[in-house]
């Protein structure tokens, strides 16, 4: 039988030696007391935070300055972002790592006696799912993946009235759900684990993923601040209006409050951009639309790695079918990417368009 571990027994194998660590959802603070007591600089984020060292926030707007902090920790917490918001997030971590600083995700694998025990209330198979294939989808955003470890934890409980008063502590709302899960969470509670002196443990399969952030890497992700849609906009005039000469009054559209705004950046400052939105009567159809990149981030992979983005965002976000209005000269870029014309093209703003649509999972 493997043996069971202490996920910081992990932690101490996959940490930088030094340096300033946040550990984003950290509930109680209890692991950011324990990297405190081991020689970290460390910080904890969550939403309900109190404390030393504690901030108020959530992971995908996480409150600290770009480039700040040596390693993020998502321990336990990726599957309890919003699916919708799981590249945010890792984008948020991108954005307040170092260049060469470390992102390290352990998370619980949807099986073992543990997770059976929880089942009954909660089945999280769906979204512990989510948060793996977001780290799967983390190298858009800039990650390198370093390393992937599979352990087993030990959990252990009393009795099952103080693992459904736990889960009530946790979430009042669950009380109906919990008392209607009763007998199946006795059940399961007789069937695993094995008896020990305070009542019986439980095994939990473990994944930690440890990916890097390369020094010169440029970053994917979510415009952060008002002062950064700006900088998109900036970037959207150079390229479209000063090279393409599409005025202003057509560039600026009217549109832009409505939509998500990505940024590609290198060393912090914003070099690209792309915007999605909602598009159709019923809002079913994801767009992707002002994809541009200044000249100096050109040939880098940037524009791949914007689309591909946007495209995941939105697939998450529960678009299946996707729109993009491709200048005709990019057209064999985004048919590498999954995209395909229908219709004539047509003119917008002086440039000949075509119209290229994407189902789900037809893309690179």
């Amino acid at each position: 039988m493997t043996r069971t571990v202490q996920v910081t027994d992990v932690l101490e194998t996959v940490l930088p030696a030094r340096g300033r660590i946040v550990d984003v959802g950290c509930a109680d603070g209890g692991l950011v007391r324990w990297l405190g007591r081991n020689g970290f600089d460390a910080q904890g984020v969550d939403p309900q935070a109190e404390g030393p060292g504690l901030l108020r926030g959530v992971a995908e707007a996480l409150p600290m300055a770009s480039g700040s902090v040596d390693a993020v920790l998502f321990v336990n917490s990726l599957h309890h972002v919003p699916v919708r918001r799981m590249d945010q997030a890792l984008g948020e971590a991108a954005r307040v790592l170092r260049p060469g600083g470390r992102l390290v995700v352990v998370e619980p694998l949807p099986e073992g006696e543990w997770f059976e025990i929880l089942r009954p209330v909660e089945d999280e198979t769906e979204i512990r799912d989510a948060a793996a294939a977001a780290l799967a989808r983390a190298e858009v955003v800039g990650f390198v993946q370093q390393d992937q470890r599979f352990f087993e934890i030990e959990r252990r409980a009393k009795d099952v009235p103080s693992i459904l008063q736990g889960f009530v502590a946790v979430d009042p709302e669950r009380a109906a759900v919990v008392e209607r899960a009763k007998d199946a969470v006795e059940a399961a509670f007789t069937r695993h684990g094995r008896p020990v002196e305070d009542g019986r443990a439980f095994r939990q399969p473990m994944r930690a993923d440890v990916l890097d952030l390369p020094e010169d890497a440029p970053i994917v992700r979510f415009a952060r601040d008002d002062a950064e849609v700006a900088a998109a906009l900036n970037v959207r005039r150079a390229v479209f209006c000063d090279e393409q000469g599409v005025s202003l009054a057509e560039e600026i559209d009217g549109l832009d409050e409505q939509c998500q705004h990505l940024v590609a950046t290198i060393a912090g400052g914003v070099v690209g951009t792309a915007r999605l939105r909602a598009y159709g009567t019923d809002g079913a159809v994801g767009k992707i639309e002002r994809v541009a990149l200044l000249k100096e981030a050109r040939g880098l992979g940037l524009g791949q790695r914007l689309v591909r983005f946007a495209a995941q965002v939105l697939t998450v976000q529960g678009h299946a079918i996707l729109l993009l209005n491709a200048q005709t000269n990019a057209q064999d870029f985004y048919e590498r990417l999954g995209f395909r014309a229908q219709g004539a093209p047509f003119d917008d703003a002086g440039i000949p368009h075509v119209a290229m649509w994407r189902t789900e999972g037809a893309g690179a």
